[in-house]
């Protein structure tokens, strides 16, 4: 009998790289951005990290559960 296993990831660092969702938020607090600025960041985040985890073979990649702030 042949059992396969699958990879996933329960959880995946939100903030960006280079801490993009961080100074994006200050931004937004400051008036600096507007709304749609900072979801466009977000947004940016959020797919980078699936490519990331795809590209390196997870292969059950949670979704929404990304949020702007703790």
């Amino acid at each position: 009998m042949f059992t396969s296993v699958t990879t996933g990831a329960l959880g995946f660092p939100r903030m960006g790289p280079k801490r993009e969702l961080k100074f994006g938020l200050e931004k937004y607090w400051k008036n600096a951005i507007n709304r749609e600025e900072l979801i466009k960041i977000a947004h940016t985040i959020e797919e980078d990290s699936w490519k990331i985890q795809k590209d390196a073979g997870v292969e059950r990649i949670a979704v929404g559960d990304f949020a702007l702030y703790d």
